[in-house]
């Protein structure tokens, strides 16, 4: 049986709910079964439907969430309940409305010192590495572009099984052969990304980067954390300099270490990830001590 046969179906049903109230509330996310369905107001249903809800897990919070709202029955009738739904017990698993579809993956594996596993593909895909037992060695999400990429431990095994696996997407599976894997650092034609200044740092640091070319229009600095969620993205407000000679375009943008709303983040590990047009071009590590 080959992977596009392979998949599972889950039937969400429970024969122990008799409230109406809270069945429709669990449905839809209403606390009253007669108003009918609310926009801002989503229950396991209509996030099973939203596209803004990619894993059973994050469908299974809205269904808490909307129980939550019910009153009048006892806190532990209202667990059972709100237990009673288990589907396959991976909340990290995609949900398929339908007939899921292909998906394209392409990655690169950087062998030599820290390796480095770099993925694009569908956007918001969850994105595993194991050995050929099943111990993962690394895993996580790709941005709404599709890309990421993420560190791993020095590699002892011949082989790696990528799977990945997105919300109404056929899972996608590949042996990846590590043995005479010569790709030593990543290729940064046309750029060049370099080491943060401080590092470590506090509060703030200077980022460079430069490219072959006059042009950056789509080229952006993306901070990442270490499980590989994007913190900030760096705008062109933030340039203390700027300068293009012939065929050639410098730049150095400082990190005051705040995420994107402007809140301070906590100490530890974290990445300035260079891409144009959406795709990762150079990476370098940066610690942030407080």
């Amino acid at each position: 049986m080959n992977a596009v046969d392979k998949g599972a179906v889950a039937y969400i049903g429970n024969s122990t709910k008799i409230y109406l109230n809270f069945s429709i509330a669990e449905a839809t996310g209403n606390a009253d079964p007669f108003i009918g369905f609310t926009p801002d107001e989503l229950g396991l249903f209509d996030a099973l439907m939203h596209p803004d809800f990619i894993s059973i897990g994050e469908i299974m919070n809205e269904q808490r969430r909307a129980a939550g709202i019910i009153t009048g029955i006892s806190e532990e009738l209202k667990t059972r309940h709100i237990y009673a739904l288990t589907l396959l017990g991976d909340p990290s698993l995609m949900p398929y409305v339908g007939i899921p579809e292909t998906q394209e993956v392409s990655y690169n594996l950087y062998t030599s010192g820290n390796p480095l596993f770099v993925i694009e593909t569908t956007p918001n895909a969850y994105f595993a590495l194991t050995d050929e037992d099943g111990n993962i060695l690394g895993a996580g999400f790709t941005d709404e572009t599709g890309n990421a990429y993420i560190e791993l431990e020095p590699i002892i095994v011949d082989n790696l099984k990528l799977v990945v696996t997105a919300k109404n997407k056929i899972p996608y599976f590949e042996t990846i052969g590590v043995t005479g894997n010569d790709n030593s650092i990543i290729q940064e034609i046309g750029c060049k990304l370099f080491q943060n200044y401080p590092n470590p740092f506090n509060p703030s640091t200077i980022i460079s980067f430069k490219l072959n070319t006059e042009n950056t229009e789509n080229t952006e600095l993306v901070i990442y954390n270490m499980k590989g969620q994007k913190v900030k993205v760096l705008e062109c407000i933030n340039r203390v300099d700027t300068k293009a000679t012939e065929s050639l375009s410098h730049c150095s943008v400082i990190w005051n270490g705040t995420n994107q709303n402007n809140q301070s983040v906590s100490s530890g590990i974290y990445y300035s990830v260079l891409k144009q047009n959406g795709k990762i071009l150079a990476s370098k590590k940066m610690m942030l001590l407080k």
